[in-house]
């Protein structure tokens, strides 16, 4: 599932791969009138570029507009508290949705066969609170399983072998190194390997001391 984003305004779209556009760009849209409108527009560059968060898009927007202040010695305090609501009004209208985001993000990392830890990490330094993850994981299970799950995760340990074994299969660890000899003699490093990318060591007990695979 892909992010949405918006398209690009006509003006960026008529001078893409153009390398002085951009500050022409900027020296135009620095002439317009510092307001609500000149903020959106800014927001709705950025999402087009990258899908992102309620709360990036917000610290965003402050970088924006505090960049302008200094490129102009406008007073841009005016219109920061102004920020929220801006962004909130892209969320009305499906620009912005976290849990979109989150889910992709989700599904992108499990493919790459990532831990829970480390996908809960790239969520959050993306500005994606931890319970958004939790839910989706929620759905996930129930989806699968039909099943509903507690509130404390505990459906994702499947999830996490699953991908952990990924990771196994992909590194030819444990029960996929070809060599049982290699495989006892190097087992403390396949387990190294596996709580590096995050997972815990209970997984990774589970996946290196697997069965041989076929």
């Amino acid at each position: 599932m892909e992010p949405h984003r918006p398209a690009r305004l006509a003006s960026d779209a008529s001078e893409a791969g153009d390398p002085e556009a951009a500050p022409r760009r900027r020296k135009r849209r620095d002439a317009l009138p510092l307001d609500e409108k000149w903020l959106e527009d800014e927001a709705v560059r950025s999402l087009a570029r990258s899908d992102q968060s309620r709360r990036r898009l917000i610290e965003t927007l402050e970088r924006k507009l505090d960049a302008r202040c200094a490129r102009t010695d406008e007073d841009g305090d005016a219109f920061r508290a102004s920020i929220p609501g801006i962004v909130d009004r892209l969320v009305d209208r499906g620009y912005v949705d976290d849990h979109r985001l989150a889910a992709h993000l989700f599904e992108r990392g499990r493919a790459a066969g990532r831990s829970r830890a480390w996908i809960e990490q790239q969520l959050f330094a993306k500005g994606i609170e931890p319970a958004t993850l939790r839910e989706i994981e929620r759905e996930r299970t129930e989806e699968a399983t039909g099943a509903r799950s507690d509130d404390d995760g505990g459906f994702a340990h499947t999830d996490e072998v699953e991908a952990a074994f990924r990771v196994a299969r992909k590194k030819r660890l444990g029960p996929f190194c070809p060599d049982p000899t290699k495989r006892i003699a190097e087992r403390q490093r396949h387990l190294g390997f596996l709580a590096r990318r995050g997972f815990s060591s209970d997984v990774a007990h589970h996946v290196i001391d697997a069965e041989p695979a076929e």
